[in-house]
């Protein structure tokens, strides 16, 4: 298994680049059962990336569907681990 992300990894990633997400509580599970593991890096900060899910999962009150953007810390996040998919 590769290493997960952590900010030591900031200069190897990029926009645009993906994404898989691993589920460490139920929460985390359900929401890759619901969007997918996959996601596109949609921006980066220092502690955390924002991700972008490939599909359109995310149903909106208006009844569009859209992509789910998450926010994912590098260190500590309750829910996800991440690796870059090379």
């Amino acid at each position: 298994m590769k290493p997960h992300l952590t900010a030591a990894s900031l200069p190897r990633l990029a926009i645009g680049q993906l994404i898989r997400l691993h589920a460490l509580t139920k929460h985390g599970r359900d929401r890759i059962n619901q969007h997918g593991m996959v996601y596109l890096i949609h921006s980066i900060a220092a502690d955390h990336l924002t991700l972008e899910s490939t599909a359109k999962t995310f149903k909106l009150p208006s009844g569009n569907i859209t992509t789910d953007i998450r926010n994912v810390k590098f260190h500590d996040d309750p829910d996800f681990h991440m690796n870059l998919i090379e």
